[in-house]
């Protein structure tokens, strides 16, 4: 139902040449990954693959259309690229790079004339079919940066950025348009003091507890900085101008 509402429609206009973005935002165990992606350590098996997320179904749907679209006309072509990154500690992190140093962090967030703001460095990957692209999300997924926190065994540390680029040429006219699927990191309330800790069957050392607490500090940096530039572009332009957009704040 929340793909039918939300997935569907953004999937046609980013076949129709328009960039489109599914953006997850909430509190730390709110389900946002879940919706996301489903429940990934059992999507192997039947049933779970019903309970998919929408990262899937976005991807079945596109490469559905793409296959139906190409049958019906035959100079028609499209080419799809798909990239993967993290954002964790304010660090860009390539989660498809293939060399056995993969964990880079030492990307850079660019800026172009023609193709506007881009990370420097990221693979683009071309794919094929649906298989490929699930194949691609999933080795990223592995990954990610993720920790037991107070409120969730399996806390997404980082925020995700999915990036499918679909390219269509022939039959007269040219179009390419990307499919944004971002997963954000939820903030979490961290305790005073910084002790070994018992919540459930969760114990930390405190060595532990400062590390989730800089996660935590960065989380909820970047999360303010993405609530400003969202409240500046809601106000629309007054008086003849656009107010500043802080976008530069955080990565």
């Amino acid at each position: 139902q929340t793909f039918d509402l939300v997935g569907r429609s953004l999937v046609q206009s980013c076949l129709a040449g328009y960039n489109s973005s599914i953006c997850l935002y909430g509190q730390t165990g709110a389900g946002k990954t879940y919706t996301m992606c489903g429940p990934v350590p059992l999507l192997t098996t039947e049933s779970a693959w019903q309970s998919r997320g929408l990262a899937q179904r976005s991807l079945e749907l596109t490469f559905e259309e793409v296959a139906r679209r190409q049958a019906e006309n035959l100079d028609v072509h499209y080419t799809c690229c798909c990239s993967f990154l993290e954002i964790y500690k304010e660090q860009v992190t390539d989660l498809l790079e293939s060399t056995a140093g993969w964990a880079s962090t030492s990307l850079q967030i660019r800026e172009d004339t023609r193709k506007g703001a881009y990370v420097d460095g990221l693979s683009q990957l071309q794919v094929t079919s649906l298989a490929e692209a699930e194949q691609m999300f999933m080795k990223g997924l592995r990954r990610r940066q993720v920790a037991a926190t107070h409120m969730n065994e399996r806390s997404s540390r980082s925020h995700a950025l999915f990036k499918l680029s679909v390219h269509r040429a022939g039959g007269g006219s040219a179009t390419m348009a990307d499919l944004c699927l971002v997963d954000l990191a939820g903030a979490e309330r961290q305790p005073s003091s910084v002790t070994s800790l018992h919540v459930g069957q969760l114990s930390r050392t405190p060595q532990q507890e400062i590390l989730r607490a800089k996660e935590a500090s960065a989380i909820n940096k970047s999360l303010s900085a993405f609530s400003k530039v969202i409240a500046a572009l809601s106000q629309g332009e007054k008086h003849g101008s656009r107010p500043h957009i802080p976008y530069r704040d955080s990565k």
